[in-house]
């Protein structure tokens, strides 16, 4: 009788897996078509098992103004996907015995100013470096009609080493640096002796099969036919779509770091990851004890994994994240962003399972989160962002409207869901339209210290406001920032504005 009742139950756990696994696709399905219909997805959609296809489908349009829709052969910017492949470059130097990863970056750049800081911690956002807009920034502002090469970054970031200095010891934290992947890109320049781009070519695209992908070396490779185009929404309370090769404030993205590369710019059809993917698989890029170890969260100084993407639960290793619950298989990934640009590759590895989703619309909300717990077997349905509805709400209809709405609509937790994040940034907004808005955002900040009253950055960002604003208001700004204070009496930044503005009430 046990083993009859054994065997029962490991039949109903198979049966159980097996329907789990054919349900994925399903709910991404409903997921995804729900979600393109409030505006959240525009791009192409790829799921695989075994190499063969579960779903497949294109939303939307690559290029809106003339509406030409998206296809599955449709080229579109990988973003930090492209991180993936650096860490192949790299990797592939270690197996031909180039390279050691605990390895100093200054055993083969000898003039590098951070003599600790290894090739594991370049490859694992473990070295303490900057990310790259800290440096980008004061190069435009220097010359703004310049594209800038890893060399630049380089140079800048040896040249402001007081500024940019490791903001911790190498190995102590998890933080991300796409400067220091462009520092692998030189790497693997040096020891191999070819371009980036030709060396990705030679040694991962044409053994992977990838005939359309490729690292652009100009901004005219950009413009090939079937290419999409990138838009952004303007704001999350009026929801315009812009083109980002029309946008200035973009244009450091848009073209003066189309020079740089291994953080970013591959460009790739899901038909392409795919074909990576299977050589991944199949042995044709790395060794399988090599991308076990890739696949391993690396370790920081006091032996703990590298914990690194808090809102999907994952470490990460040697150029991937690593999901961190393994109850439906080990599953990495990688996420892009860039101006118009949501990207996601992630291989549930053990299921033999691939997702590939490629947007070319920058999207309101993170959903490959979502996706990422779908994929896992998580059971997730879209709900739409109550904050982004206050937000368009308020500006269409008034602050009374916008409230009434949302609490009539707060309690339906299947189909809305609140989060403070979402309010922070319709309050952040609200407040860059000096003359039109600022008087949205201080009714924002006023909502969300009611609705969450133990958050001490919010309480700042109200006083800040109240005191700098259009519509100031200097004893109110001290009465929050009293509250802020006493939520954190530790914020020296707070004292030290709260006691000059008393010192000027005597005065």
């Amino acid at each position: 009788m046990k083993n009859k009742t054994l065997f029962i139950a490991l039949i109903m756990v198979l049966i159980n897996a097996i329907s789990t696994a054919q349900s994925i696709p399903q709910n991404l399905n409903a997921y995804i078509t729900d979600a393109s219909t409030h505006d959240e997805i525009n791009g192409n959609v790829l799921i695989t098992e075994d190499g063969k296809v579960l779903y497949k489908n294109s939303y939307g349009y690559q290029d809106i103004a003339r509406e030409v829709p998206l296809n599955d052969g449709t080229l579109s910017e990988m973003g930090s996907v492209s991180k993936t492949f650096t860490a192949v470059a790299v990797l592939q130097l270690m197996e031909k015995g180039k390279l050691r990863l605990n390895d100093t970056y200054v055993k083969y750049f000898p003039d590098f100013l951070y003599p600790t800081i290894t090739i594991r911690q370049l490859l694992s956002h473990t070295s303490g470096l900057p990310d790259v807009d800290s440096i980008i920034d004061s190069l435009v502002a220097k010359d703004p009609q310049k594209i800038f090469t890893n060399a630049d970054d380089l140079t800048a970031l040896q040249i402001n080493e007081k500024k940019h200095h490791p903001v911790f010891t190498p190995g102590d934290r998890w933080a991300y640096s796409s400067v220091g992947y462009e520092l692998l890109g030189l790497l693997v320049e040096k020891l191999s002796g070819e371009r980036f781009a030709d060396y990705l070519k030679k040694h991962v695209f044409q053994p992977a099969g990838m005939t359309a992908t490729f690292l652009p070396t100009s901004l005219a490779q950009t413009k090939v036919p079937n290419h999409v185009l990138n838009y952004i929404y303007n704001n999350h309370y009026e929801m315009g779509l812009q083109w980002v090769d029309t946008l200035a404030e973009k244009r450091e993205w848009t073209y003066n770091l189309m020079g740089t590369y291994g953080a970013g710019g591959i460009n790739s059809t899901t038909g392409d990851m795919l074909k990576y993917d299977d050589a991944l698989y199949n042995g044709k890029l790395l060794k399988q004890a090599t991308l076990d170890e890739a696949f391993t969260p690396v370790k920081l100084n006091n032996g703990q994994p590298a914990y690194a993407d808090r809102y999907t639960s994952s470490s990460y290793g040697l150029g991937w994240f690593i999901y961190n619950d393994n109850s439906g298989g080990k599953i990495v990934w990688h996420s892009g962003s860039a101006p118009g640009v949501v990207t996601l590759f992630a291989r549930n590895v053990t299921k033999h399972q691939t997702y590939i989703a490629l947007f070319n619309v920058a999207i309101a909300t993170p959903v490959y989160h979502d996706m990422l717990d779908i994929i896992a077997g998580k059971t997730v349905t879209y709900k739409q962002p109550l904050g982004y509805m206050y937000g368009q709400d308020a500006y269409k209809h008034g602050v009374d409207y916008a409230l009434a709405h949302l609490n009539a609509l707060k309690s339906d937790t299947a189909h809305y869901i609140l989060k403070e994040a979402d309010l922070e940034r319709i309050a952040l907004e609200f407040s860059r339209d000096y003359f039109h808005s600022q008087n949205l955002s201080l009714e924002t900040y006023k909502l969300i210290t009611m609705l969450y009253p133990g958050d001490e950055h919010i309480y700042v960002l109200y006083a800040d406001l109240l005191l700098t604003g259009r519509v100031k208001n200097r004893d109110a700004a001290m009465m929050v920032y009293q509250k802020a204070l006493e939520l954190n009496p530790a914020d020296e930044k707070v004292k030290k504005i709260l006691s000059g503005l008393q010192l000027k009430n005597k005065q």
